[in-house]
């Protein structure tokens, strides 16, 4: 990744709130008066950078192209817009945050035209209460199939994200269904679905392959209650 808007040279300083990150600038350059752009390299700074598709079914059909970023230099990485390779392919162009040693940011880089998505909805009714039971049910369920163009370079990391209703009243009860394959059950997907409502699956996507999601719930409630249900 290469970050421009930085400039300067000596060491690094906080003051006031403000971080300034300077570098010596090593060599030199002719600068014309043409108006040809001289560039020099300030600094050459470590940057973990992981990408993967971002994908949410139910609100687009489309994967988008994203990239987590982890900085471990010793000095303040400067905000500025950045360039995000894999390999030699430019992947997409973003701006990149101030980021301290250790700092972790996540960098969208528009839609990925490899990726396509199949929304359905496979079961969506309500179910009366029967002769010795008040309670009612809304059942619903969907499935998604995440496809990679059999075009694309390599093989591709892929995040598909849900959020699940969550009731505030006791009266109305909601429990997933239909979980298949079982989501992520990390500490991070286990805290989002405790916090969020959101469920979370990262799979692995070949050229040319498709990789199908099933999930849904069931609210169950007094008959006499109309429970709202919003999904996002």
């Amino acid at each position: 990744l290469s970050s421009g808007n930085v400039a300067g040279s000596g060491a690094n300083a906080n003051s006031g709130g403000t971080v300034v990150a300077q570098f010596k600038v090593s060599g030199t350059r002719t600068v014309r008066s043409t108006g040809e752009v001289a560039r020099f390299q300030l600094a050459s700074l470590p940057l973990d950078v992981r990408p993967e598709r971002y994908v949410v079914p139910s609100i687009s059909d489309q994967g988008w192209l994203r990239a987590e970023i982890r900085y471990n230099g010793s000095r303040p990485l400067i905000p500025g817009r950045g360039r995000v390779y894999l390999g030699g392919d430019l992947l997409g162009e973003t701006l990149i945050p101030l980021m301290s040693s250790g700092d972790r940011t996540i960098v969208p880089l528009g839609p990925d035209p490899n990726v396509q998505v199949r929304f359905t909805t496979i079961l969506d009714e309500r179910r009366e209460p029967g002769i010795l039971s008040s309670t009612a049910r809304i059942v619903r369920g969907y499935q998604a199939e995440i496809r990679l163009d059999p075009g694309a370079n390599a093989s591709v990391q892929v995040l598909v994200e849900e959020r699940f209703p969550r009731s505030r009243d006791e009266r109305v009860s909601i429990k997933p269904t239909r979980l298949q394959p079982p989501p992520l059950d990390d500490e991070e997907s286990n805290q989002l679905r405790t916090q969020q409502g959101l469920y979370r699956w990262s799979f692995d996507l070949a050229p040319g392959a498709t990789r199908r999601l099933n999930w849904g719930y069931e609210v169950a409630f007094d008959e006499d209650l109309d429970p709202v249900l919003i999904e996002r």
